[in-house]
């Protein structure tokens, strides 16, 4: 637990360091090109502005899935299910039912505790991830929806988010680039 929290600490000490210092003596434009805005700002991924607080939020569910040793089509996975659920929100207050955080996870199924941690829900969405059948080759929406077990009309809303989820996971992931497809998963090795 302690090292998820280091590496996004790092995260955002990195983004802190990498952007804000140099956008200082460069004036606006930020010379990294990277995933944080100036000033910890947000920024646009994918076509999709997302706020600070986005951005830390998937960062967090990276370092959760690294920390895991899950491949990064975990991550993608993951990323795309909270962009769905909650737009990388972690909301604490319960608007569904009684669902909170970012996977919008029900108390009566997780508690209170775990659905409102960013880092012990990313940690519980990725426990029911691995132990879907064939997830690492399956189509990002049915093993999301297969986790998150949506009203049948709502199965398909997580493809949507694919795109995203990927470049995300790519641009956070530390060590090995190109998350976001099927046969990223267990095993697969990409260089």
């Amino acid at each position: 637990m302690r090292s998820v929290i280091a590496a996004v600490v790092a995260f955002g000490l990195t983004c802190l360091v990498l952007v804000a210092v140099p956008v200082i003596a460069l004036g606006s434009q930020s010379p990294t090109g990277g995933i944080c805005g100036p000033g910890g700002t947000g920024q646009s991924v994918a076509n999709v502005t997302l706020d600070a607080e986005q951005l830390a939020n998937a960062a967090t569910i990276v370092a959760v899935t690294q920390s895991r040793a899950l491949p990064p089509y975990a991550a993608t996975i993951a990323l795309a299910t909270a962009m769905q659920e909650s737009t990388l929100r972690n909301i604490t207050a319960a608007v569904d039912h009684d669902s909170l955080g970012l996977f919008q996870q029900r108390v009566i199924y997780y508690t209170a505790a775990v659905a409102a941690d960013p880092v012990k829900a990313t940690g519980a969405f990725l426990q029911r991830l691995v132990a879907q059948p064939n997830w690492t080759t399956r189509p990002l929406t049915d093993v999301a929806a297969d986790v998150q077990k949506p009203l049948e009309a709502y199965r398909g809303l997580y493809a949507q988010w694919q795109p995203l989820a990927a470049q995300l996971a790519a641009q956070l992931w530390t060590g090995r680039p190109n998350a976001g497809a099927p046969g990223q998963g267990a095993g697969a090795t990409t260089n």
